[in-house]
């Protein structure tokens, strides 16, 4: 299965000219890799990668062009990887929240992947040329004049998609970048005021691979647009185990006549647990019924009736796929934290699992 990721560059704003980018030729930042996941259910997995650099709003009508370079001579790219699109974004750098600047609408453009796979303009006298070997995906964009507020929490970042397959993951790269302006049919100019410039992190490696399940996830969870109903999700690592408590509703409210003496005669609690390995856990879902309020009698009933598989982007970012046999009901569920303070300890733990193989997942115990 192929995977798929995103490579992102952060951008100050100098003064206006006729121009589309202006950097030196190593940003000097770190590349940073973001995993996103199989986001269309196409067997591509979705990574962002991100780097510092800047932009010029032009003051004319012009084109811009963008590129990344992946692979080199000593590591080249595996067959199938391409980048498919290029977008520029502006960040929060509290919220994280990004929103697309829809000034630039980039399009994958084979003259511009050429020109810059060939060279010039600042990799001419760069000590550091364009990787040996790089395989380069170009775009451009008829870009008109724009004026770009940012407020002082605020970045700038260009991101390009790419398409891995799954057997090549996880795949440490080279990852160059390369921005300027372009000809109306863009093709890059790599002479003049602007040419196209090249540039990388302080590294130029990168490494693409899946999130890793950790006891970080261990958290409240729930869907915005359901507000109200959640999971509890917990993360045994010893034996790579999940186990999540499902608060939610029945299929319809029931009839005015049907009284709860606690809670909500609509109340539905259903438990999920089983085994993960990587981002994702396959899990058997349990139906627990005919007890009551904190009593050992009557003795409940457990009944498995379904599957749930969840998969994590990221350490706030989830999909739960769920199919519940005895109403024969399938669906699919976005899920985020309802509060953020475990992301750092999951990203950390993310890190620190990377590349370990959780252990065997044990016989299917008695559903909580």
């Amino acid at each position: 299965m192929p995977l798929r990721f995103i490579l992102c560059l952060c951008l100050a704003l100098p003064a206006a000219a006729l121009a589309c980018s202006k950097h030196g030729t190593n940003a000097g930042t770190e590349i940073t890799v973001d995993y996103q996941g199989d986001a269309d259910g196409d067997g591509n997995f979705l990574f962002v990668i991100g780097i510092e650099d800047e932009i010029v709003e032009p003051v004319e009508s012009t084109t811009c062009v963008t590129g990344i370079g992946l692979g080199s001579a000593n590591i080249p790219l595996p067959a199938g990887v391409q980048a498919v699109s290029a977008h520029i974004d502006r960040v929060n750098r509290s919220t994280g929240e990004a929103i697309r600047l829809e000034n630039f609408r980039f399009t994958a453009d084979a003259e511009t992947s050429d020109g810059m796979e060939q060279g010039g303009g600042s990799a001419a006298g760069d000590p550091r040329p364009i990787i040996e070997g790089a395989s380069w995906f170009g775009f451009s964009s008829a870009v008109e004049p724009f004026i770009l507020e940012t407020g002082p929490d605020e970045y700038i970042r260009m991101t390009f998609e790419v398409l891995v397959p799954e057997a090549a993951v996880p795949l440490i790269t080279d990852v160059q970048f390369a921005s300027g302006e372009g000809m109306p049919d863009g093709t890059p100019i790599f002479t003049g005021e602007h040419p196209v410039q090249y540039y990388s992190g302080a590294s130029t490696s990168a490494e693409l691979r899946k999130f890793q399940i950790n006891a970080g996830l261990n958290d409240a969870w729930f869907n915005p647009g359901t507000s109200g109903q959640g999971f509890l999700i917990s993360v045994f690592p010893d034996t790579a185990t999940m186990f999540i408590a499902w608060f939610t509703f029945d299929l319809e409210r029931p009839g005015e006549d049907v009284e709860a003496q606690l809670g909500d005669p609509g109340h539905r609690w259903l438990t999920a647990q089983g085994s993960y390995a990587d981002d994702q856990a396959a899990l058997d879902v349990w139906m627990v019924s005919g007890g009551v309020f904190d009593s050992p009698l009557p003795e409940v009933s457990r009944i498995r009736d379904g599957t749930m598989l969840i998969r994590f982007n990221d350490c706030n970012e989830g999909f739960i796929d769920y199919d519940i046999e005895s109403v024969d009901r399938q669906g699919e569920i976005p899920i985020e934290r309802i509060v953020l303070d475990n992301v750092a300890l999951c990203e950390e733990l993310d890190q620190a699992t990377a590349g370990q193989s959780p252990g065997a997942g044990p016989e299917q115990q008695a559903s909580m």
